[in-house]
């Protein structure tokens, strides 16, 4: 980034070129998605109303892996 940008701007030329993705720190973007996966799955569970609907959403993550 030019001294000119500010924290909240993107270089027109990264946004054009799509090259964008370098800026993503890998470990807290894994992180991220594996917690948000589990938060999902978790509130899933605890809003299941029977076994039927825990199978099928046990069956849905185990083809997740």
């Amino acid at each position: 980034m030019s001294k000119s940008e500010t924290a909240g701007e993107i270089s027109e030329d990264i946004t054009e070129s799509m090259s964008w993705r370098h800026l993503i720190p890998v470990d807290s973007w894994a992180q991220r998605c594996h917690d948000t996966s589990f938060e999902y799955f978790d509130v899933r569970v605890w809003n299941m109303d029977s076994e039927k609907h825990l199978k099928a959403a046990l069956d849905v993550e185990v083809e997740r892996d």
